[in-house]
């Protein structure tokens, strides 16, 4: 069992979709490189589901709709978008000081409004932290001084008006949007991106 592995078996955790568990981590490169966001992941699930993916696509089954060939498109999607790095290429793997905890992220209440979800964190010390995300759910900045074991409560629905204080999204809908967009209420903290490793890539097949 290599290093990254045995990391993996320690601390996965259920993953979303058809890909099985995952890990969400910080590594060091070979180089000296530190990359804070990284998710591993078992390379089996992946190549499993490209190959039944691309062969709905080549049958005319698969879900992309674009112009031109779909099946092109579905391979450029799977070889190309993805920010990969080989399991080669890490020295050394830690925890990420930017994974929410999955315990704490499920006590966020599902989405605000159609692919968009808004929460704030409360911390111990009564700080409010707005924070927010279309899709991905990895990783997220952090407020300066805190950890996520800070965080005393969690506002699903809420962000932080104008005047520091909660408000709930869904009270005034276009107001909310409208204050987002011209910075006059607090930025919130987004998702941030990150990197794939599939640990075991070397073992797939």
């Amino acid at each position: 069992m290599t290093d990254l592995q045995a990391y993996f078996e320690k601390h996965k955790e259920p993953g979303d979709g058809d890909e099985g568990e995952t890990c969400r981590c910080s590594v060091i490169l070979t180089d000296g490189l530190k990359l804070p966001c990284v998710v591993l992941k078992p390379a089996a699930p992946r190549v499993a589901s490209v190959i039944t993916r691309l062969e709905d696509e080549r049958a005319g089954n698969g879900i992309i709709r674009v112009p031109g060939d779909a099946y092109i498109a579905a391979v450029a999607a799977f070889t190309a978008l993805d920010s990969q790095i080989s399991p080669h290429q890490i020295a050394e793997v830690r925890p990420s000081p930017y994974a929410i905890p999955w315990d704490l992220m499920n006590r966020v209440e599902g989405e605000t409004l159609m692919g968009w979800t808004a929460w704030v964190f409360e911390m111990t010390d009564g700080a409010l932290f707005p924070y927010a995300t279309s899709f991905s759910c990895e990783f997220f900045g952090l407020p300066e001084g805190y950890t996520f074991a800070d965080v005393a409560q969690v506002h699903s629905g809420f962000y932080v008006n104008a005047k520091g204080g909660l408000s709930r999204v869904l009270d005034d809908v276009d107001s909310y949007w409208a204050a987002y967009e011209a910075g006059t209420v607090p930025r919130p903290f987004e998702n941030r991106p990150y990197f794939i490793c599939y640990y075991d890539a070397d073992l797939a097949g």
